[in-house]
């Protein structure tokens, strides 16, 4: 997408509010036809030139610093507690001296805050968001990537949601089909199951009889 500088959320429109110039990393920038733009006038009056024209209502007027592309959006995430859980980026094209920093809302009211490495983040600094040790706490949580290239040009990834299952699993052999295991009421009713779906670290199984797949 273009990178404006401020773009407004189309459910607002109409309005006057925001800057719809291109930011120095747009991806928009020098990806016109020239003969279609050759001459034509822009919205604060300039020529756009006879190179390297530029897409949008706005000719650049400063020098590109090479477009910022996200190729692969983060992919929502459900933690498995035995399993290596985390929210990844792929980057198409990348300016000079780019930082990236993750940010999670935790839908407190304070929006979208920057996470530290720690004993729950690993790589907040990065495209590659590791997370462990999570807790009930969590679930529901929204990540994104925020990208600011050395000239200032920045972007964010689209978010993704966290979901936290329960830690532990039941398992109720009197239980009824398509339980998910997440409590005694929604148990599974097959231990063959439960074992191979269990993420939490408990597996709590209710007295009764079991079979092996073999069905004995």
């Amino acid at each position: 997408y273009p990178l404006f500088v401020m773009a407004v959320a189309p459910e607002l429109a109409p309005t006057t509010a925001g800057n719809y110039r291109l930011q120095t990393c747009s991806p928009a920038i020098n990806a016109a036809f020239p003969s279609m733009l050759q001459g034509v006038v822009d919205l604060d009056g300039n020529v756009r030139t006879d190179m390297g024209e530029s897409q949008g209502p706005y000719q650049p007027q400063g020098a590109s610093v090479g477009p910022l592309i996200i190729a692969q959006q983060p992919a929502p995430l459900t933690y498995c507690a035995v399993a290596t859980n985390f929210f990844d980026v792929q980057m198409q094209a990348v300016p000079p001296n780019t930082t990236a920093q993750w940010e999670v809302d935790r839908h407190d009211g304070s929006g979208f805050v920057p996470v530290a490495d720690g004993s729950v983040y690993a790589g907040s600094a990065t495209t590659h968001l590791l997370i462990t040790n999570a807790t009930s706490t969590m679930d529901g949580q929204d990540y994104r990537l925020s990208l600011t290239s050395g000239a200032g040009c920045a972007d964010y990834s689209a978010s993704a949601h966290l979901t936290v299952p329960p830690l532990l699993t039941y398992v109720r052999a009197n239980a009824p089909n398509g339980g998910d295991g997440y409590s005694w009421a929604t148990a599974y009713n097959d231990l063959s199951t439960a074992l191979q779906n269990a993420c939490g670290t408990e597996v709590w199984v209710a007295s009764g009889t079991y079979y092996s797949p073999g069905g004995s």
